[in-house]
């Protein structure tokens, strides 16, 4: 079941790619590194061959590769994001078909993000030997245990996509939920973003001025890069505390820097230098190059009412389909279509109320959106529900 060398490799991924789907499950160490440290890869077949292959035994993957991006197979997957987001570093691609079984989940019922154990238990009947769960998938030899364990989880995957996929069909849902497995999988969201960009996520900026902003962008650059070249996560670089206040100060020198009460002595050495040079770096910009401050637009203030009164209606709509609300419209989205009405898009472009989401929620967003039409309790049922405004 533990695949360490290339025959057996080659092996199982032609005899999986005869079946047309492939289960895919990875086993990692994230905690510490900037990537996920992959441990072990998991294929398994529909009621056919599964292993676990070892990646620190075999130098070439490219037949794992070769399968997972063959667009005649469909690889299945339970919450793939990380699944996806290690493929994409290695290959700067994904499979082209897809099935997701927490994605399938929340299209029946079970919720936004139904967990593996809890769903192969309510669907399948089975329970996973939770024994494993904390394995160091990096240090060697595995025991026998953990490996069965490992490949267990491609095992009961592929069951579950048969039975998940049944009772979507059933439902008259699989369409809707390959929509949601094609957006799990654009390439652009699974690689690591725009160094220059993450400044804008950092809370607490409020106070700062736009000179003050370019300092932190390049000091949240510079950290960012250092965490890639070392393999570490960027906290492990420097805290966030440290570089707001780097921000706020614009150390010029070490000493300068070392007045900073944030930073710890024995890290004073480590950091310095990259400090220092990304506040040269900011304070060199001619001030047409500083970051703008972050204002609100004037179309989001008191919007809050107007998205509580949407995300009533959408509440209602989603437990009458049984879904989660979450998964018919987040809240972001609500605030989107309130600023925007219907022609709101999607940060890729493509508009909010479209595809299923339109067939949940129908004329009657439209009409809420419009003015033509209005939410209100029916009195027998104590539900929201839409009338006309006369």
């Amino acid at each position: 079941m533990l695949i360490t060398t290339p025959r057996p490799l080659e092996d199982l991924c032609n005899a999986i790619r005869v079946t047309g789907f492939c289960g895919y499950d990875t086993e990692f160490v994230a905690e510490k590194s900037y990537w996920p440290r992959l441990g072990l890869v998991q294929l398994g077949a529909p009621g056919g061959p599964a292993g676990a292959v070892d990646p620190l035994a075999l130098d070439d993957l490219s037949p794992v590769v070769d399968l997972l991006l063959d667009p005649a197979m469909t690889i299945v997957v339970h919450a793939g994001s990380m699944d996806w987001k290690i493929l994409a570093k290695e290959t700067g691609r994904l499979p082209l078909r897809t099935f997701d079984t927490q994605i399938a989940a929340s299209f029946l019922g079970y919720g936004l993000q139904a967990g593996y154990g809890a769903l192969v238990d309510s669907v399948l009947g089975r329970k996973i030997d939770k024994t494993e769960t904390f394995t160091d998938w990096l240090k060697r030899p595995l025991s026998p245990e953990q490996v069965a364990y490992a490949v267990g989880d491609v095992t009961h995957l592929m069951d579950l996509h048969v039975a998940l996929e049944a009772a979507l069909r059933a439902r008259g849902r699989l369409e809707w939920a390959q929509e949601e497995f094609a957006a799990a999988t654009l390439v652009a969201d699974h690689l690591d973003p725009d160094e220059r960009t993450l400044y804008q996520d950092f809370r607490r900026v409020g106070g700062l001025g736009r000179k003050e902003l370019a300092v932190l962008r390049e000091l949240v650059a510079w950290r960012e890069l250092e965490a890639r070249d070392r393999d570490v996560r960027p906290n492990f670089v420097a805290k966030d505390d440290v570089l707001l206040a780097a921000a706020k100060r614009a150390p010029r020198s070490e000493k300068e820097l070392g007045t900073i009460r944030a930073i710890a002595p024995h890290e004073l050495g480590r950091i310095a230098p990259g400090i220092v040079k990304a506040v040269h770096a900011a304070l060199a910009l001619p001030e047409s190059e500083w970051p703008e401050l972050p204002r609100q637009d004037p179309a989001e203030i008191g919007i809050e009412p107007t998205v509580n009164v949407l995300q009533a209606f959408v509440q209602t709509r989603a437990r009458e389909a049984d879904l989660a609300p979450e998964v018919v419209a987040p809240r972001a989205a609500l605030k989107q279509l309130a600023i925007s009405g219907v022609n709101a898009t999607r940060p890729d472009g493509t508009p909010v109320l479209t595809g299923w989401r339109r067939e949940v929620l129908g004329q009657e967003l439209e009409d809420l959106l419009s003015g033509c039409a209005a939410v209100a309790i029916d009195p027998a049922t104590r539900r929201v529900r839409v009338v006309p405004v006369r």
